[in-house]
C-alpha cells in the first residue's frame, strides 16, 4: 500500500492529528454541552424570575384598584359629611334665630335669666345656656368624648 517508509509516516501523522483533532472535537461538544445546560439552568432562573415579577405586578394591581375603590368610598362620606355638617350648620343658625326671636318676644323669661356663670370674655351664661351645655357635653360622652367642653364655644 505504502511505496516508502515515509509515507507511512505522513498517514500515521494525519492517523494521530485526526486523532487529536477528534479528541479535541469531543471536549468542545462537552463544553458546549456544559455551557448549554449552565444557560438552561439561567433562563429558567430567569422564567422564575418573570414569573415572581408577574405575580407582583398583579398584585400590586389588586392593591391599587382596591385603593382607589377605597378613595373613591371615603370621597363619597367626605361628601355625606359635609353635607350633614352643611345641614346642621343651618340648624344652628335656625335654632339661633329662634332663640334669638324668642328672646325679643319674652326678654322675661325664665331660660334667659343670669345663671352666675360667665363666658371666657365675662359675658353672662343664662339658664338656658347652662342647659344647653349640659345637654352638649352629655351627647359627647354618649359618644365616648373626653372633655366635649374643649368642643364647644365658651
Amino acid at each position: 500500500m505504502f511505496d516508502h517508509d515515509n509515507s507511512r509516516n505522513i498517514f500515521q501523522a494525519a492517523m494521530y492529528q485526526n486523532a487529536a483533532i477528534a479528541n479535541q472535537n469531543a471536549a468542545l461538544a462537552e463544553s458546549n454541552a456544559e455551557v448549554a445546560a449552565y444557560n438552561a439552568r439561567i433562563a429558567e432562573g430567569w422564567e422564575a424570575r418573570a414569573k415572581r415579577a408577574e405575580d407582583i405586578a398583579l398584585s400590586n394591581k389588586k392593591i391599587a384598584e382596591d385603593a382607589l375603590a377605597r378613595v373613591a368610598a371615603l370621597q363619597a362620606e367626605a361628601k355625606t359629611a359635609k353635607w350633614d355638617l352643611l345641614v346642621q350648620k343651618a340648624t344652628t343658625a335656625g335654632f339661633r334665630a329662634q332663640l334669638d326671636a324668642m328672646k325679643a318676644a319674652a326678654p322675661d323669661c325664665s331660660a334667659m335669666v343670669d345663671s352666675g356663670k360667665r363666658y371666657k370674655d365675662g359675658d353672662i351664661k343664662t339658664i338656658g345656656r347652662i342647659a344647653f351645655e349640659e345637654a352638649f357635653d352629655a351627647t359627647l360622652r354618649a359618644h365616648n368624648v373626653q372633655e366635649p367642653a374643649k368642643y364647644r364655644v365658651d
